[in-house]
């Protein structure tokens, strides 16, 4: 298998009367998914980076909201996304403090 392959996948996300609200992006490295071996911060640059340069990100989300895991590093220093195509997950390990909650 090669070593440079990719992982892509969209994970649908409903809201509480089962309507399609959005989708979770996932971008993993194969060799990582094997090996259960998933650096957070590096996941979350793939994700941001594949998805608006790798892929047509409207057709992949069907004009839906993408959901991307943030880690604390990410929560710090947030690029600018596009607020109507990207919803930030907070992961349920981050503690929310002062530094976060700004």
């Amino acid at each position: 298998m090669p070593t440079n392959s990719t992982l892509f996948a969209r994970q649908p996300i409903y809201d509480a009367k089962l309507k399609l609200h959005g989708y979770e992006l996932l971008f993993r490295p194969i060799e990582d998914v094997f090996n259960n071996k998933i650096d957070g911060d590096a996941a979350t640059s793939q994700v941001i980076i594949n998805a608006f340069t790798d892929t047509d990100f409207d057709s992949v989300l069907d004009n839906k909201p993408a959901f991307i895991n943030f880690t604390r590093n990410w929560l710090k220093d947030t690029p600018p996304l596009p607020t109507d195509k990207v919803v930030v997950e907070i992961l349920e390990d981050i503690k929310v403090d002062e530094e976060i909650d700004r």
